[in-house]
């Protein structure tokens, strides 16, 4: 009995030890097997880390060009606002310098009306006064052509009376009595 006391744990040893060794393989195996899976699964995670990475900086410098190009875009806009604002007061300040010039001018352009309503007023009226001494002078012709006819009528008759005194003896003076 003393053997089987020896023997009984030796075999229940040799059997754990069989069932430890062969567990203990699959252990190993599944660790094994665990490790290579756990190294491709850093492997793929790294990569797809430094896909992920790749993207985020491929957008960053779309991003960053997007911006480049707003900022560039904002920036034209407000030199195109500036220039227009330019523009603006420039032809503002032509507008009011034309509007003064073409003010002084037509003042002067007034001025020169009311001489010349003046003139082509006085100008009517020497014109009436002249038509009138035109007219009157056209009635004098007419009156002296009259009158001169009258006087060469008169001129003859009175010559005609002289000849006929002449032709008369000398007649003693009459004694007038006014």
């Amino acid at each position: 009995m003393n053997k089987l006391y020896l023997l009984a744990p030796l075999a229940a040893l040799l059997l754990f030890g069989a069932v430890y060794a062969q567990h203990h393989q699959k252990r190993e195996a599944q660790r094994a097997a665990q490790k290579i899976q756990d190294e491709a699964d850093r492997a793929a995670q790294h990569a797809r880390d430094r896909a992920e990475r790749e993207l985020a900086q491929k957008n960053a410098v779309v991003q960053r060009e997007l911006r480049l190009a707003e900022r560039v875009a904002r920036e034209q806009a407000e030199e195109a606002r500036k220039q227009a604002r330019t523009d603006a007061e420039r032809r503002g300040q032509e507008a009011v310098a034309r509007t003064s010039r073409l003010r002084t001018r037509f003042e002067k352009l007034r001025a020169d009306l009311a001489l010349v309503e003046i003139a082509a007023g006085r100008a009517e009226k020497d014109q009436r006064e002249l038509t009138e001494e035109q007219r009157f002078l056209a009635n004098y012709l007419r009156e002296a052509e009259a009158n001169r006819a009258g006087l060469f009528e008169f001129l003859e008759q009175v010559e005609a009376l002289e000849k006929a005194r002449a032709a008369l003896p000398a007649a003693k003076p009459v004694a007038r009595h006014d």
